[in-house]
């Protein structure tokens, strides 16, 4: 699978996203391949089984613009809505469990579409 194949299978605006790296595909796919060895979404994993609010809220905003970075609007939509929900200070374990389990099969579909990058 090709980077653009990909990115389009991960839901990605792949002309949007390459604009962005000035239309530099290589740069674009140096930082992609970067993107499940990032430990954001560990960190933020264990900040929301250990209930760290503070911590989930930094993890989830940083992963929210490194996912808009790359183009996975739909995975910095979703860490916007859980940084929301943290700063509404209005918010149960599980509305933030159930946006997390979005968080993470976006995560994981992102993951799997990058690794199968020929």
């Amino acid at each position: 699978m090709n980077l653009e194949e990909a990115m389009t299978t991960a839901g990605v605006d792949y002309e949007i996203t390459l604009n962005r790296f000035s239309n530099n595909e290589k740069l674009l796919e140096k930082f992609v391949r970067k993107f499940p060895g990032d430990a954001t979404f560990s960190t933020l994993k264990s900040a929301v089984s250990e209930k760290k609010y503070p911590e989930i809220e930094r993890s989830a905003h940083t992963l929210k613009g490194i996912a808009a970075n790359l183009g996975f609007q739909n995975l910095s939509e979703l860490n916007a809505e859980i940084v929301s929900l943290l700063r509404s200070g209005e918010f149960s374990d599980g509305e933030l469990e159930s946006v997390f389990s979005k968080i993470s099969g976006e995560y994981e579909k992102i993951v799997d579409c990058v690794n199968r990058l020929g």
